[in-house]
C-alpha cells in the first residue's frame, strides 16, 4: 500500500509516514547508525528549560563543525561546503549548514557563494582566533 487513504476529504489520519507498524513479516527493522556527527546522546538536564537545553545542544553541534572546519581551514584556507558535507545524509548536512549560518552570525568564519545553489566557500573570519 502507498501509505495514503484515497478518499477525499484527506484527514491527518489517513497517512502513513512509517510511524505506525506497518512492515511485513519478512521486512528486518533497520539498525540506526551512529555516527560523529549524530549528537542524539546530548540529552536534557533535570530543571533545565527547552531552550537552555537547545542552546546546550546547538552549541555542542556548531562546535564540533567548527573543529573540523578548523582542521581544513588551517591546512588549505579554505573549506567548500559541497566537499565538507559530502557524505552525511541530509539531517547532518542540515546541520552543518545551520552550524555554518551560526558560525558566520557570530563572524568566526566568512562564507561566499558565487551564485545561487553553487558550492559555499568559507574562510576565516575576524573572531576565527578568538574563538
Amino acid at each position: 500500500s502507498s501509505g495514503i487513504n484515497a478518499e477525499w476529504p484527506l484527514r491527518p489520519g489517513d497517512f502513513n509516514f512509517g510511524n505506525e507498524d506497518s512492515s511485513s513479516d519478512d521486512e528486518q527493522p533497520t539498525k540506526k547508525q551512529k555516527t560523529t556527527d549524530d549528537l542524539s546522546d546530548v540529552e536534557e538536564k533535570e530543571g533545565e528549560t527547552f531552550e537552555d537545553f537547545d542552546n546546550r545542544r546547538w552549541n555542542k553541534r556548531t562546535q564540533t563543525v567548527l573543529n573540523k572546519l578548523r582542521r581544513d581551514l588551517d591546512a588549505k584556507g579554505q573549506v567548500n561546503f559541497f566537499s565538507f558535507a559530502e557524505n552525511n545524509n541530509r539531517k547532518q548536512a542540515a546541520s552543518k549548514f545551520y552550524s555554518i549560518l551560526l558560525l558566520k552570525k557570530s563572524e568566526t568564519i566568512n562564507v561566499t557563494q558565487s551564485e545561487p545553489f553553487s558550492d559555499i566557500i568559507v574562510h576565516a573570519g575576524p573572531k576565527y582566533h578568538e574563538s
